[in-house]
């Protein structure tokens, strides 16, 4: 079955645009607010929908990536907490290199990993300063790929005061499918 997603949003847009605008209360603000927002964000998806896979990989890599910077730094954690990080980063990696990228199984498995990674900052809240730095650094760091993707991901909307020097999402996953 062909997939027409685009399509469907395209007349999703269309409708709203051409048959319920017109209909709207002219006395209703916020129902013409309401409905200028929601085709907004309708057209934003449209042109995302093309990037919905890259972004999911890049997530993936990126919670992975930050997973694997804690491991080393994850002294404050029990041995059976590193064990199911490695382990969760065992399973990302499997996932990124599988042909049955599914979108359930990579939130399934960025929610572990994410999951795992919040127990570690948390727990490192309570370790001894230099621990905690560590653990502090390598989330910062892990964290900045991941933040430049969302300005970008979301320039179109208009609220990115420097949206004009961001990155093209096409640079940004080409450059992370090349990191691996």
């Amino acid at each position: 079955m062909a997939d027409n997603t685009e399509s469907a949003l395209d007349a999703c847009i269309k409708a709203l645009e051409t048959a319920v605008r017109p209909s709207l209360d002219g006395t209703d603000p916020l129902a013409r607010e309401q409905l200028h927002l929601t085709t907004g964000y309708l057209k934003f998806l449209r042109a995302r929908l093309c990037y919905w896979q890259s972004r999911q990989l890049f997530e993936l890599r990126n919670s992975r990536r930050a997973a694997e910077s804690l491991i080393g730094v994850a002294t404050i954690a029990s041995d059976a907490s590193r064990a199911q990080l490695a382990q969760a980063v065992a399973n990302a990696r499997a996932l990124e290199a599988s042909d049955d990228f599914a979108a359930d199984r990579v939130r399934q498995c960025l929610y572990e990993l994410n999951g795992l990674i919040s127990n570690l900052v948390r727990a490192a809240s309570s370790a001894a300063p230099d621990i905690r730095q560590k653990v502090e650094q390598a989330t910062i760091a892990s964290s900045k790929a991941w933040i430049l993707m969302q300005r970008s991901w979301f320039a179109p909307l208009g609220f990115d005061l420097r949206a004009g020097e961001l990155p093209k999402l096409d640079t940004i996953f080409r450059q992370d499918v090349a990191e691996g």
